[in-house]
Formats: structure tokens, C-alpha cells, sequence
């Protein structure tokens, strides 16, 4: 009998899963992230990143943003567990006021409470299959993802609410191609 790895996790290794660096760097063209607002000393995906010790829901991502950052968007895969992707939604907005951006890779459940559509200005569906995130222990992608995903963006420009749809090897194909042209430069 096998034992499911998942299942064998500490609850802080269970919420330290990461975004595949293919999928991020795709993302990361098209905004240009200056800030990973719920990253680890293991995880990151920006130079800059806020660790669960300096508290991203509570503290001032401003202070963690470079000097002269013009239009700064923030990357957040926040943990799963319950009531932290509102916590990390709550930030976003309280965020957003104070004008940095963020975009948000979470369960594609627009029915869960904290989801509400209302409060941003695009949602990105990623179709085609399943995000297969990184194992915080193994560093391996899991491919038994049990849902799908979808990016909300918050922009404090309050531009006008819309859906897209994203399709998954779309962003993994481009997100080769840019590290692929980075190594050989």
C-alpha cells in the first residue's frame, strides 16, 4: 500500500504549495510583478516577497514594493486552507485603495463566500486542465489537482468588470519560451 504524500504534510507545508515557474513567468510578462505578497524563503517568485512572519494581511505591501515602482502589481498565490483566501482577498482590496494591483491564483469556486465578483475588475478562467502547483517536500508538480484554477485581478484603476478565459498550456508553452530565451541570453 502507497501513502499519498499530500495527506503526510505538516498543516505549513500543506498551505506552501507553489505556482509552476512556466505558468508564473507567463503571468509575469504580461504584468511584471514587483512584489509575491505570500511566498516563502522557498517559494518565491519575485525578489521581493513578504514570508507568513512579516504577515502580507496586515502589513503594508508598500513597504516591501522598490522605490519608483510606477503601477505595481503584486503576485499572490495565497495558501488554501479555510478562510485564508478571503483573509488574502480582504488584503488584496485594502491594497488596491492604496494603489498597487495584485493578481490572485485561487480555486476556480465562484461559489464559495469569498469569492464576489463585484469586487474585481477581471477574472482570468484557466481552461484546458488542471494547474499541477509544486509539492512544497518533493519540489515535483502534481498533476491530482482536484480543481481547476482562475487569476482575480484587482487593479486600482476600477477599470470595468470582465471574464476571460486563459487556456493552461497556452501559458505553460509561453512561460518555456521567455525562461528558454533567458538562458540563453
Amino acid at each position: 500500500m502507497t501513502t499519498n504524500i499530500t495527506s503526510v504534510l505538516t498543516e505549513v507545508e500543506k498551505d506552501t504549495w507553489s505556482t509552476p515557474l512556466d505558468i508564473f513567468t507567463a503571468l509575469d510578462q504580461e504584468f511584471n510583478f514587483c512584489l509575491d505578497a505570500c511566498a516563502s524563503n522557498n517559494n518565491y517568485k519575485v525578489e521581493n516577497f513578504i514570508t507568513i512572519e512579516q504577515n502580507a494581511l496586515e502589513c503594508s505591501w508598500w513597504d516591501h514594493i522598490p522605490l519608483g515602482t510606477i503601477n505595481p502589481m503584486v503576485w499572490i498565490n495565497p495558501p488554501y486552507s479555510r478562510g485564508s483566501i478571503k483573509a488574502f482577498t480582504k488584503a488584496a482590496l485594502k491594497q488596491r485603495n492604496s494603489g498597487i494591483g495584485s493578481v490572485m491564483m485561487v480555486p476556480l469556486t465562484p461559489e464559495a463566500q469569498w469569492f464576489d465578483a463585484d469586487q474585481t475588475q477581471e477574472l482570468r478562467i484557466i481552461t484546458g486542465g488542471r494547474v499541477a502547483f509544486i509539492h512544497p517536500v518533493t519540489g515535483e508538480p502534481q498533476k491530482d489537482n482536484p480543481k481547476g484554477s482562475m487569476l482575480v485581478i484587482f487593479r486600482p484603476d476600477c477599470s470595468p468588470i470582465a471574464t476571460k478565459y486563459i487556456d493552461r498550456d497556452y501559458l505553460i508553452e509561453l512561460g518555456q519560451q521567455i525562461l528558454t530565451s533567458k538562458e540563453a541570453a
